[in-house]
């Protein structure tokens, strides 16, 4: 979310301390986080409202490394396994993909080229977190600019991964903007899983 770091090496200090003094040292980390749930520049620890929010609304390609981009899908991609799917490892040095390319102009033109506020919304959605997914740095030139029945095709032959076995399937006839917001709602819910925030249920048994 690009907070601040400042103080890190004091909130360490301070968890060590709760762990030490708690009968359960999970506990006292836990219970000692929380109370960064304040929104204070540099003692927030972000809800999970806060979290999702950033994820359906920020353009994460760009505005961090590419490294914790692959990291947000990486973790997305393990939540999407479940006791049925096979244990394949992931791949190392997977490429993100952007779906509706970077360069869209040509290949996924809007219904009218002309309309400002269509414009404004394509190129505010293409590097959001349900815009983006991971695939082999062989595949990823071959998808290129292609519109997405071609593209479609590329990932349901070609990949493996859940992650894009899932966008296709939800997307079998056309991928837009508000394919986007559905798939930024998905993905988002499966990273706050993974990564809960100070107001979630289930932290401690």
């Amino acid at each position: 979310m690009r907070l601040t770091a400042q103080n890190y090496n004091r909130l360490m200090l301070e968890v060590l301390k709760a762990m030490s003094a708690a009968g359960d040292p999970v506990t006292g980390v836990v219970e000692h986080l929380r109370s960064y749930a304040q929104d204070t520049p540099t003692g927030w620890w972000p809800t999970d409202d806060a979290f999702r929010a950033h994820l359906l609304n920020a353009p994460l390609y760009g505005s961090i490394t590419q490294a914790r981009v692959r990291m947000l899908l990486e973790a997305a991609e393990a939540r999407l396994h479940t006791p049925k799917t096979e244990k394949v490892p992931l791949p190392p040095k997977l490429q993100i993909e952007h779906v509706i390319p970077q360069a869209w102009q040509d290949t996924w033109p809007l219904e009218d080229p002309q309309d400002e506020d269509a414009i404004a919304r394509r190129t505010a959605a293409v590097h959001r977190l349900g815009n983006l997914s991971l695939v082999t740095s062989s595949l990823n030139p071959a998808l290129s600019n292609d519109p997405w029945a071609e593209k479609r095709g590329e990932l349901t032959q070609h990949s493996a991964l859940r992650l894009n076995a899932r966008l296709v399937h939800d997307h079998p006839e056309r991928f837009d903007e508000e394919s986007i917001d559905q798939r930024s709602e998905t993905l988002a819910n499966l990273l706050i899983c993974e990564w809960p925030g100070p107001d979630a249920d289930d932290w401690l048994p």
